[in-house]
Protein backbone atom coordinates (compact mmCIF):
# COMPACT_ATOMS: atom_id res chain seq x y z
CA UNK A 1 0.00 0.00 0.00
CA UNK A 2 1.67 3.19 -0.83
CA UNK A 3 1.50 6.10 1.67
CA UNK A 4 -1.68 8.18 1.42
CA UNK A 5 -3.68 5.08 0.26
CA UNK A 6 -7.37 3.67 1.67
CA UNK A 7 -7.64 0.38 2.36
CA UNK A 8 -11.56 -0.30 2.54
CA UNK A 9 -12.36 -3.35 4.81
CA UNK A 10 -15.60 -5.35 4.64
CA UNK A 11 -16.00 -6.79 8.53
CA UNK A 12 -18.50 -9.53 8.55
CA UNK A 13 -19.81 -11.36 11.45
CA UNK A 14 -19.82 -15.23 10.79
CA UNK A 15 -19.90 -17.97 12.77
CA UNK A 16 -19.66 -15.96 15.91
CA UNK A 17 -16.11 -14.47 14.18
CA UNK A 18 -15.55 -11.33 13.25
CA UNK A 19 -13.54 -11.65 9.94
CA UNK A 20 -12.14 -8.49 8.01
CA UNK A 21 -11.72 -8.75 4.01
CA UNK A 22 -9.70 -6.30 1.95
CA UNK A 23 -11.64 -4.42 -0.67
CA UNK A 24 -9.20 -4.38 -3.88
CA UNK A 25 -9.16 -2.14 -6.69
CA UNK A 26 -8.35 -3.81 -10.15
CA UNK A 27 -6.48 -1.51 -13.19
CA UNK A 28 -9.67 -0.67 -14.61
CA UNK A 29 -10.66 0.97 -11.52
CA UNK A 30 -13.35 -2.19 -10.55
CA UNK A 31 -13.60 -3.05 -7.52
CA UNK A 32 -13.27 -6.99 -6.02
CA UNK A 33 -12.53 -9.30 -2.83
CA UNK A 34 -11.46 -12.58 -4.75
CA UNK A 35 -13.04 -13.16 -8.15
CA UNK A 36 -16.01 -11.29 -9.04
CA UNK A 37 -15.57 -7.26 -10.23
CA UNK A 38 -18.08 -4.66 -9.96
CA UNK A 39 -17.86 -0.75 -10.91
CA UNK A 40 -18.50 -0.04 -7.10
CA UNK A 41 -18.71 -1.62 -3.57
CA UNK A 42 -21.65 -0.89 -3.12
CA UNK A 43 -22.65 -3.04 -6.52
CA UNK A 44 -19.80 -5.69 -5.34
CA UNK A 45 -21.78 -5.52 -1.93
CA UNK A 46 -25.23 -6.02 -3.30
CA UNK A 47 -24.44 -8.44 -5.90
CA UNK A 48 -22.68 -10.85 -2.86
CA UNK A 49 -26.32 -10.15 -1.06
CA UNK A 50 -28.31 -11.10 -3.98
CA UNK A 51 -26.34 -14.60 -5.46
CA UNK A 52 -25.54 -15.43 -1.70
CA UNK A 53 -21.79 -16.01 -2.70
CA UNK A 54 -19.49 -16.73 -0.79
CA UNK A 55 -16.91 -13.73 -0.01
CA UNK A 56 -14.43 -15.56 -0.35
CA UNK A 57 -14.45 -19.84 -0.77
CA UNK A 58 -11.90 -20.29 1.88
CA UNK A 59 -14.01 -18.50 4.63
CA UNK A 60 -17.66 -19.35 3.35
CA UNK A 61 -19.02 -16.57 4.72
CA UNK A 62 -22.71 -14.84 3.05
CA UNK A 63 -23.92 -11.68 3.54
CA UNK A 64 -27.23 -11.13 4.77
CA UNK A 65 -28.15 -8.16 6.83
CA UNK A 66 -25.79 -4.93 6.89
CA UNK A 67 -25.57 -2.95 9.90
CA UNK A 68 -25.73 0.78 9.66
CA UNK A 69 -23.23 3.06 11.29
CA UNK A 70 -25.02 4.34 14.84
CA UNK A 71 -26.04 7.96 15.06
CA UNK A 72 -23.25 9.05 16.90
CA UNK A 73 -20.75 7.60 14.62
CA UNK A 74 -19.94 11.61 12.85
CA UNK A 75 -18.30 12.35 9.57
CA UNK A 76 -15.36 13.82 9.58
CA UNK A 77 -15.72 16.20 6.47
CA UNK A 78 -19.51 17.41 8.63
CA UNK A 79 -17.31 19.45 11.49
CA UNK A 80 -15.34 22.39 11.17
CA UNK A 81 -12.70 23.98 13.91
CA UNK A 82 -13.19 27.61 14.33
CA UNK A 83 -11.51 28.68 17.26
CA UNK A 84 -9.42 27.10 20.12
CA UNK A 85 -11.07 27.45 23.51
CA UNK A 86 -8.10 25.79 25.73
CA UNK A 87 -6.25 22.64 26.46
CA UNK A 88 -8.06 19.50 27.44
CA UNK A 89 -6.53 15.93 29.12
CA UNK A 90 -6.00 14.37 25.46
CA UNK A 91 -5.27 17.23 23.61
CA UNK A 92 -7.20 20.60 22.54
CA UNK A 93 -10.69 21.83 22.74
CA UNK A 94 -12.10 23.84 20.30
CA UNK A 95 -15.26 25.83 18.78
CA UNK A 96 -16.88 23.56 15.93
CA UNK A 97 -19.67 23.97 13.56
CA UNK A 98 -21.48 21.02 12.62
CA UNK A 99 -23.34 19.98 9.70
CA UNK A 100 -25.25 17.22 10.73
CA UNK A 101 -28.22 15.27 7.73
CA UNK A 102 -30.76 17.56 8.02
CA UNK A 103 -28.39 20.38 7.25
CA UNK A 104 -29.28 22.68 10.01
CA UNK A 105 -25.65 23.94 11.24
CA UNK A 106 -24.77 23.43 15.03
CA UNK A 107 -22.21 25.07 17.03
CA UNK A 108 -20.08 22.56 19.69
CA UNK A 109 -17.47 22.13 21.75
CA UNK A 110 -14.95 19.35 20.15
CA UNK A 111 -12.16 17.84 22.31
CA UNK A 112 -9.36 16.31 20.37
CA UNK A 113 -7.16 13.61 20.94
CA UNK A 114 -3.51 14.22 20.53
CA UNK A 115 -1.82 11.98 17.70
CA UNK A 116 1.01 10.11 19.18
CA UNK A 117 -0.93 9.37 22.51
CA UNK A 118 -0.51 6.06 23.89
CA UNK A 119 -2.75 3.43 23.25
CA UNK A 120 -3.78 3.26 26.93
CA UNK A 121 -4.76 7.40 26.48
CA UNK A 122 -6.70 6.55 23.22
CA UNK A 123 -9.02 4.17 25.11
CA UNK A 124 -9.76 6.24 27.89
CA UNK A 125 -10.72 8.61 25.14
CA UNK A 126 -12.73 6.56 23.84
CA UNK A 127 -13.82 5.35 27.42
CA UNK A 128 -15.11 9.02 27.77
CA UNK A 129 -17.43 8.85 25.00
CA UNK A 130 -18.95 5.32 25.89
CA UNK A 131 -20.08 6.77 29.15
CA UNK A 132 -21.55 9.96 27.99
CA UNK A 133 -23.43 8.76 25.55
CA UNK A 134 -25.50 6.98 27.95
CA UNK A 135 -26.38 10.67 29.80
CA UNK A 136 -29.61 12.64 28.95
CA UNK A 137 -30.07 15.25 31.85
CA UNK A 138 -30.28 18.76 31.55
CA UNK A 139 -27.68 19.26 34.14
CA UNK A 140 -25.22 17.24 32.22
CA UNK A 141 -23.30 17.83 29.34
CA UNK A 142 -24.80 16.12 26.41
CA UNK A 143 -22.19 14.37 24.00
CA UNK A 144 -23.32 14.69 20.35
CA UNK A 145 -21.09 12.35 18.63
CA UNK A 146 -17.50 11.27 17.83
CA UNK A 147 -15.55 11.25 14.80
CA UNK A 148 -13.25 8.06 14.17
CA UNK A 149 -12.83 7.79 10.48
CA UNK A 150 -9.64 10.23 10.49
CA UNK A 151 -7.24 11.61 12.81
CA UNK A 152 -7.51 13.62 15.53
CA UNK A 153 -10.23 11.40 17.30
CA UNK A 154 -13.19 13.76 18.53
CA UNK A 155 -15.60 14.37 20.72
CA UNK A 156 -18.07 16.70 19.59
CA UNK A 157 -20.40 18.16 22.92
CA UNK A 158 -23.12 20.62 23.67
CA UNK A 159 -21.73 24.15 23.52
CA UNK A 160 -21.71 25.87 26.90
CA UNK A 161 -20.55 29.20 26.34
CA UNK A 162 -21.18 30.23 29.72
CA UNK A 163 -17.85 28.67 30.41
CA UNK A 164 -17.33 27.21 34.41
CA UNK A 165 -18.41 27.82 37.21
CA UNK A 166 -14.99 28.84 38.35
CA UNK A 167 -14.40 30.94 35.47
CA UNK A 168 -17.53 32.87 36.60
CA UNK A 169 -17.18 33.25 39.96
CA UNK A 170 -13.61 35.11 39.22
CA UNK A 171 -15.10 37.46 36.70
CA UNK A 172 -18.26 38.25 38.81
CA UNK A 173 -16.86 38.22 42.52
CA UNK A 174 -19.13 40.90 44.64
CA UNK A 175 -22.06 41.13 42.02
CA UNK A 176 -23.47 37.50 42.18
CA UNK A 177 -26.94 37.22 44.54
CA UNK A 178 -27.37 34.44 46.56
CA UNK A 179 -30.47 33.06 44.64
CA UNK A 180 -27.94 32.42 41.49
CA UNK A 181 -25.66 31.16 43.56
CA UNK A 182 -28.34 28.93 45.54
CA UNK A 183 -29.34 27.58 41.67
CA UNK A 184 -25.68 26.76 40.56
CA UNK A 185 -25.49 24.21 43.90
CA UNK A 186 -28.30 22.79 43.61
CA UNK A 187 -28.65 21.81 40.06
CA UNK A 188 -25.16 20.47 40.18
CA UNK A 189 -26.64 18.14 42.88
CA UNK A 190 -29.69 17.45 40.45
CA UNK A 191 -26.82 16.54 38.02
CA UNK A 192 -24.58 14.57 40.67
CA UNK A 193 -27.82 12.31 42.01
CA UNK A 194 -28.35 11.54 38.35
CA UNK A 195 -25.02 10.64 38.01
CA UNK A 196 -25.40 8.13 41.11
CA UNK A 197 -29.14 7.15 39.68
CA UNK A 198 -26.81 5.65 36.21
CA UNK A 199 -24.32 3.84 38.40
CA UNK A 200 -21.44 6.39 37.31
CA UNK A 201 -18.55 7.84 39.87
CA UNK A 202 -17.12 11.40 38.72
CA UNK A 203 -14.56 11.52 40.49
CA UNK A 204 -13.30 14.70 39.55
CA UNK A 205 -16.01 17.47 40.56
CA UNK A 206 -15.11 20.56 41.20
CA UNK A 207 -15.97 24.14 40.14
CA UNK A 208 -13.70 24.27 36.78
CA UNK A 209 -15.64 20.98 35.42
CA UNK A 210 -19.19 22.37 36.16
CA UNK A 211 -20.14 24.48 33.32
CA UNK A 212 -22.77 27.27 32.10
CA UNK A 213 -25.22 27.49 29.15
CA UNK A 214 -25.88 30.65 27.82
CA UNK A 215 -28.65 30.95 30.42
CA UNK A 216 -26.41 29.58 32.92
CA UNK A 217 -28.02 26.45 32.94
CA UNK A 218 -25.42 24.02 35.47
CA UNK A 219 -24.07 21.52 32.77
CA UNK A 220 -21.14 18.93 34.92
CA UNK A 221 -18.82 17.78 32.36
CA UNK A 222 -15.42 16.61 32.48
CA UNK A 223 -15.61 12.51 32.36
CA UNK A 224 -12.22 11.43 31.91
CA UNK A 225 -11.71 10.02 35.12
CA UNK A 226 -15.47 8.67 35.46
CA UNK A 227 -16.16 5.12 35.92
CA UNK A 228 -18.85 3.27 35.32
CA UNK A 229 -18.80 1.45 39.12
CA UNK A 230 -19.73 1.94 42.63
CA UNK A 231 -16.67 1.73 43.90
CA UNK A 232 -13.55 2.08 42.17
CA UNK A 233 -9.96 1.48 43.77
CA UNK A 234 -7.08 3.23 42.34
CA UNK A 235 -3.79 2.44 43.88
CA UNK A 236 -1.56 5.13 41.96
CA UNK A 237 -3.29 8.55 43.01
CA UNK A 238 -1.46 9.82 40.16
CA UNK A 239 -1.96 13.31 39.66
CA UNK A 240 -5.16 13.95 41.45
CA UNK A 241 -6.51 17.17 42.79
CA UNK A 242 -5.79 16.51 46.53
CA UNK A 243 -7.59 19.92 47.94
CA UNK A 244 -11.06 18.22 46.54
CA UNK A 245 -10.31 14.59 47.86
CA UNK A 246 -12.23 12.70 50.15
CA UNK A 247 -10.16 11.66 53.36
CA UNK A 248 -11.00 7.68 52.49
CA UNK A 249 -9.62 8.34 48.79
CA UNK A 250 -6.75 9.60 50.37
CA UNK A 251 -6.59 6.97 53.09
CA UNK A 252 -7.89 4.04 51.14
CA UNK A 253 -7.68 4.93 47.63
CA UNK A 254 -11.20 4.28 46.90
CA UNK A 255 -13.76 6.28 44.66
CA UNK A 256 -17.23 6.38 45.15
CA UNK A 257 -20.72 8.33 44.72
CA UNK A 258 -19.79 9.15 48.51
CA UNK A 259 -16.84 10.68 47.67
CA UNK A 260 -17.96 13.00 45.01
CA UNK A 261 -20.30 14.13 47.73
CA UNK A 262 -17.55 14.90 49.48
CA UNK A 263 -16.15 17.19 46.39
CA UNK A 264 -19.10 18.88 45.77
CA UNK A 265 -19.34 19.81 49.45
CA UNK A 266 -15.79 21.20 49.07
CA UNK A 267 -16.79 23.05 45.40
CA UNK A 268 -19.83 24.40 47.09
CA UNK A 269 -17.91 25.48 50.16
CA UNK A 270 -15.64 27.36 48.28
CA UNK A 271 -17.84 28.99 45.80
CA UNK A 272 -20.28 30.48 48.46
CA UNK A 273 -17.18 31.96 50.38
CA UNK A 274 -15.41 33.09 47.33
CA UNK A 275 -13.37 35.71 47.09
CA UNK A 276 -10.43 34.99 45.37
CA UNK A 277 -8.12 31.59 45.13
CA UNK A 278 -6.20 32.78 48.45
CA UNK A 279 -9.42 32.36 50.57
CA UNK A 280 -8.79 28.39 50.00
CA UNK A 281 -4.86 28.01 49.44
CA UNK A 282 -3.03 25.85 52.06
CA UNK A 283 -0.82 23.47 52.33
CA UNK A 284 -1.14 20.34 50.31
CA UNK A 285 1.09 18.67 52.08
CA UNK A 286 0.12 19.63 55.66
CA UNK A 287 -3.14 18.33 54.16
CA UNK A 288 -2.22 14.86 53.61
CA UNK A 289 0.15 14.74 56.24
CA UNK A 290 -2.74 14.63 58.38
CA UNK A 291 -5.43 12.62 57.17
CA UNK A 292 -2.91 10.07 55.60
CA UNK A 293 -0.11 10.28 58.06
CA UNK A 294 3.69 11.23 57.08
CA UNK A 295 4.48 7.81 55.94
CA UNK A 296 1.35 8.14 52.64
CA UNK A 297 2.73 11.50 52.10
CA UNK A 298 5.60 10.68 48.87
CA UNK A 299 2.98 7.92 47.46
CA UNK A 300 0.65 10.45 46.43
CA UNK A 301 1.16 12.91 43.79
CA UNK A 302 -1.14 16.38 43.39
CA UNK A 303 -2.22 18.89 40.45
CA UNK A 304 -2.64 22.10 41.86
CA UNK A 305 -5.59 22.79 40.16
Amino acid sequence: MHSGEITLSLDVRFTNRILHFIVNRDDQKYYYIEDHHEKSVRELIEWHQTTKTPVTSASGAILKNAISKPKWILKNDSIRMTKKLGEGAFGEVYLAEFVPDNGKLIKTAVKTMREHCTRDARLKFMKEARIMRKFSHPNIVQIIGIVVDAHPLLILMELCPGGSVLSYLRKNRGRINASLKLRFTAESADGLAYLESVKCIHRDIAARNILLSESHQVKVSDFGMSDERTIVQDEKLDKVPIKWLAPETMQQRIYSNKTDVWSYGIMVNISNSYYSLAVCEFSVNLLISIICGQREHSKIKSENR
